[in-house]
């Protein structure tokens, strides 16, 4: 019968090591997704900020030279003069288009001046008129601008209204190229994404090295446990339950015998002479002998059956169910194997156990030391009444 006690600590816990392992994951790989799909954003949330600001800057400046305090944007304000200085800032800024618009909406300097003089009347130009502020818009290169252009390059779109006293004077539309920008950031993120998902792998190499180690660790240490339990409650010479592995499963098959009505048996059962074979032929004989006498119990009864050695020369045996076993039919199965193992192997002394039986009933329960009791006094009951037949009749050892 295998041991079946509860183990109160378990070492090994797959659940646990898996929640590690996915919270690594999520952890490591949530930092450089993070970076990507959050900081890279600000940050070019930021440099359309910049963008701006700087268009802001260069429009109010333009501003100051374009026009005087009283004066409103109109087609006589651009003479020579204006128009170098403005194309003179538009190449130190690197615009790829600066237009400038009068209130109406007509334009008076285009950096396409074939556009100078047409009148821009998109519902978002007009938006802008009755609502004057600042609108900047990233388009990405092969993107559309506000006013339908497609962009070859990345540029930061603005429109600059400039007030004065409170009137709106003119509108200043400003295309900065940030493609120099846009690449040196994608170059920064995609090297910055290379070296967070190196590194990202190296840790999960790492974790999934520690927690295999961890968890072979665990796993060998258990096993060792559960080899030095079994050491603890089983018999070193003969491999059988030793008397504590013994009392602890037929203790659980008493409970369970008293609460399911069933009936069971008890065998003690005891190598005789061991005493004479140690002092005649030494203790190394009287160990084969022990272990002889297990072999022939093993053969005798069982898997299911709890066989142990709980002493020197002592053997007991619980047989947990016995619809058809009795009493003679474990002497003559006991009889038949000590038969065959005399003829098979020979020693300097006559081999034989002696053997008692106690029965378990559960309507009159009794304690497993009173089980041990009665079958002990049957076993000798046995032997004595061995011992005192003629020699010509001892033909049965187990009886």
């Amino acid at each position: 019968m295998k041991l079946n006690v509860a183990n109160d600590i378990a070492y090994s816990r797959p659940t646990f090591f898996t929640a590690i392992v996915v919270v690594s994951i999520v952890t490591i790989l949530l930092f450089p997704l993070f970076t990507i799909f959050h900081q890279y954003p600000n940050i070019t949330r930021l440099l359309e900020e910049f963008t701006l600001n700087e268009a802001v800057g260069v429009a109010k400046y333009l501003s100051t030279f374009i026009i005087a305090e009283e004066d409103v944007l109109g087609p006589n304000t651009f003479g020579k003069d204006i128009v170098a200085q403005i194309q003179r800032v538009e190449r130190d800024a690197h615009f790829i288009r600066l237009v400038i618009y009068s209130p109406s909406g007509q334009i008076l300097y285009s950096s396409e001046p074939g556009e100078i003089g047409e009148v821009n009347r998109d519902p978002y130009f007009r938006q802008m008129t009755v609502d004057p502020k600042v609108v900047a818009k990233e388009v990405q290169r092969g993107g559309r601008s506000l006013e339908d252009r497609y962009m070859t390059v990345d540029v930061v779109e603005a429109y600059v209204p400039i007030i004065r006293e409170g009137n709106l004077t003119g509108v200043f539309e400003i295309y900065y190229d940030i493609s120099s920008e846009k690449q040196k950031l994608r170059s920064l993120i995609s090297l910055s994404s290379v070296v967070l998902f190196g590194m990202a792998a190296v840790l999960l190499i790492a974790v999934f090295i520690s927690v295999s180690r961890a968890n072979q660790y665990l796993r060998d240490r258990q096993r060792v446990l559960e080899e030095l339990r079994t050491l603890s409650l089983s018999d070193e010479l003969t491999g059988l339950y030793n008397r504590r592995g013994f009392f602890i499963l037929a203790e659980q098959q008493i409970k369970i015998a008293s609460r399911t009505r069933r009936g069971m048996l008890l065998v003690s059962a005891d190598l005789d002479g061991l005493k004479k074979i140690n002092d005649s032929f030494g203790h190394h004989e009287g160990d084969r002998a022990i272990v002889d006498a297990g072999q022939i119990l093993r053969q005798s009864f069982r898997e299911s059956d709890i066989i142990s050695r709980i002493g020197g020369d002592e053997f007991v045996i619980l047989i947990p169910e016995k619809p058809e076993i009795n009493a003679e039919v474990l002497f003559a199965r006991l009889k038949k194997n000590l038969e065959a193992h005399n003829v098979r192997v020979h020693r300097p002394y006559t081999f034989s156990i002696s053997m008692g039986v106690a029965t378990f009933d559960p309507l009159n329960p009794a304690t497993l030391n009173e089980l041990l009791v009665a079958a002990d006094k049957s076993m000798y009951q046995n032997k004595k009444h061995y011992r005192n037949r003629p020699k010509t009749e001892r033909t049965d050892p187990a009886s």
